[in-house]
Order: C-alpha cells, then sequence, then structure tokens
C-alpha cells in the first residue's frame, strides 16, 4: 500500500483545507512528522484511518464520541476526509463525510443532523470509475484491497500512541493470528494440516492392508493343507517326458527310451495308465466337493462364500493333452 494524497477539510483540529501530497515524501523513502504538542501529528493518522475505515485510533480509543467535525470550522461546513492511495497496483481514492450537524434556519432546534457518507472511486484509463457508495460495501472492499482490517491496520501499519507497550505484551495467540495476516503464513498450517490427513489416511490403508495379508496367508495355508490330502488320495501311476523335437544330438536313444516306457505303461494295471488334464482337474473338483472356504471378505465385511477349489480348477479343464 502507498499513499499519494490526502484532502482534509473541517476534520479534528484542522479548521480548513487542508492537502499532503505523500508523493513528494514518498521520494524521500522515510520522513517525519514533526510539530509541537496539538499540532495535528496524530490528527494525519487519524483522517488516514478515518477515510479508510470510517473510525479512527484516536476516536475508538475515546469510546468513539469525540466530534470528528473541528470546532474551530465554520458551522456549516462540511467535514471531509478524501484519501487516494495504491494497493496491489491499483489506484484508489475514497471520500469520506462523518455525521454532523448543520445550522438550519426549518428545524425547531435550529439544526439538521446529516448522515455520514462515503465514496469509493478507481483509476481506470485515465479517468475515475465509482465502486460503491454503500459503506458495508465499501468496507468489504477495503478490507479486501489492503488486506488488513481495522484493528490490524491500527496495530501494524500506524500504532496509536501508548499503544505499542500493549501489542508487545499482547498474547502469543494474538500476535501470531496478525502476523499471519499481514505476512500470509497462514498457508503453512493449512499445508501441515493437509501433510497429517494424508499420513492418517495412508497409514489406515497400510493396517488394512496387512490384515489382508495376514487373512490371505491364513487362506493360502488352509487351501494347502487341502491340497496335500488331495493329491495323497490319488492313484500313482508312471509318468513319462516325451522327446522334444527341438532336441539335436541323442534324439534317437530319446526315442527309445520313450518307446520302452510306453510299453510298459500299456501293460501296466488300470491304476497306473496315465491320466489327462481333465481328468486329473475332475478328480481334484470331486475330492474338493467337501472342502469349506472362509465365510467372510475382509473388505465388503458381509457373509460371502470364497469360489471353491473346484471352481477354481474348472478353468484348466479346457486342455485334454495327456501326461506323457
Amino acid at each position: 500500500m502507498k499513499l499519494h494524497r490526502l484532502e482534509i477539510t473541517a476534520f479534528g483540529p484542522f479548521a480548513g483545507h487542508e492537502v499532503v501530497e505523500f508523493d513528494q515524501l514518498n521520494e524521500a523513502g522515510v520522513f517525519l512528522l514533526n510539530g509541537e504538542t496539538g499540532a495535528g501529528k496524530t490528527s494525519v493518522l487519524d483522517a488516514i484511518c478515518f477515510a479508510l475505515y470510517s473510525s479512527a485510533p484516536t476516536t475508538v480509543a475515546m469510546g468513539g464520541r469525540k466530534p470528528v467535525h473541528s470546532d474551530h470550522a465554520e458551522p456549516d461546513t462540511a467535514p471531509l476526509v478524501e484519501l487516494e492511495f495504491s494497493s496491489g497496483g491499483r489506484r484508489w481514492c475514497i471520500s469520506r463525510s462523518p455525521a454532523w450537524s448543520k445550522p438550519s434556519s426549518r428545524a425547531a432546534s435550529g439544526w439538521t443532523e446529516l448522515h455520514a457518507k462515503v465514496l469509493l472511486r478507481e483509476w481506470v484509463d485515465g479517468q475515475w470509475l465509482e465502486r460503491g457508495h454503500r459503506p458495508d460495501e465499501v468496507g468489504q472492499t477495503i478490507e479486501h484491497v489492503i488486506g488488513l482490517n481495522r484493528e490490524q491496520f491500527t496495530q501494524v501499519m500506524m500504532l496509536p500512541q501508548g499503544r505499542f507497550a500493549q501489542f508487545l505484551r499482547a498474547g502469543s495467540k494474538e500476535r501470531e493470528k496478525l502476523l499471519e495476516t499481514l505476512f500470509g503464513t497462514d498457508i503453512y498450517p493449512r499445508i501441515q494440516q493437509e501433510l497429517k490427513d494424508r499420513a492418517a489416511n495412508s497409514q489406515a490403508e497400510l493396517d488394512a492392508l496387512r490384515v489382508e495379508q495376514q487373512r490371505d496367508l491364513e487362506r493360502v495355508t488352509q487351501m494347502d493343507a487341502q491340497f496335500g490330502e488331495v493329491i495323497g488320495g490319488l492313484p500313482s501311476g508312471t509318468v513319462t517326458i516325451p522327446r522334444s523335437p527341438s532336441h539335436g544330438a541323442g534324439a534317437e536313444s530319446a526315442e527309445d527310451s520313450t518307446t520302452v516306457s510306453e510299453r510298459e505303461l500299456d501293460d501296466a494295471p488300470a491304476e497306473h495308465q496315465p491320466v489327462t488334464v481333465t481328468d486329473l482337474c475332475e478328480r481334484l473338483s470331486t475330492a474338493a466337493g467337501n472342502w469349506t472356504p472362509p465365510a467372510k471378505r475382509f473388505r465388503s465385511g458381509r457373509s460371502e462364500p470364497r469360489t471353491g477349489l473346484g471352481n477354481w480348477l474348472s478353468g484348466f479343464r479346457t486342455s485334454s493333452a495327456t501326461i506323457d
């Protein structure tokens, strides 16, 4: 935020029309408001805060009852404060008049009460465009443009006299909130909370996978035992391995070995005859018909029988090749 121009009329100790050109002072970088007690140094700061937020640190400290219309001005001179400033690359001008009493010959009391007025304008393409005249909407716009409310502005931008020690003695929570708003550090607590939430979700998923892994291991162990019982109940037989067409040298001897084995198998008893994959799967399915799988599945949490061993073996029934 940067101040450019301040105009004060019949406000505080200023009876007439006063103008402060801040652009000339800004060239020095740092400047000093100097004057005797009661010269109006604090009133300049009050005027800036009043133009932006409709109240000033001095008036708030006095309960808001201090009259802002100058006692030294003519009774019919309207009080007015106009501030021109820039913030966020945009130039603004706000004019604000407090509520005051104007002399009137028609009123029985001799005075007419006039309401407070405000006008906010923005410099766009070489001209001033009106952005609001209602106190509530102008107040919201100012807070959005500057990024501070009145309390934060008075604590950071223009700390009133006698309040500096109070700010230093403020609680850690109060100062933390103010500094977060001032320097935009409120994003870091949000990032920290987001990381905590993600870590908690990941840990919950990991725990669920570990439970599922343990249950799968138990099911595999049980299935392995059932397979052992099924295989142990099958009749024994003689199995030979045929000669591979890709074999080179020694193919003739392998063929002789195969022929001898086949002759031996032809003379072997029926229970020692070769079996096909289909026959083997049929026997396994029949033997496993009495196997009872686990009753529940982990993810669904409801009773849901798993696929039986016989159905699992059914995928192999398409092959009718003999196990040679």
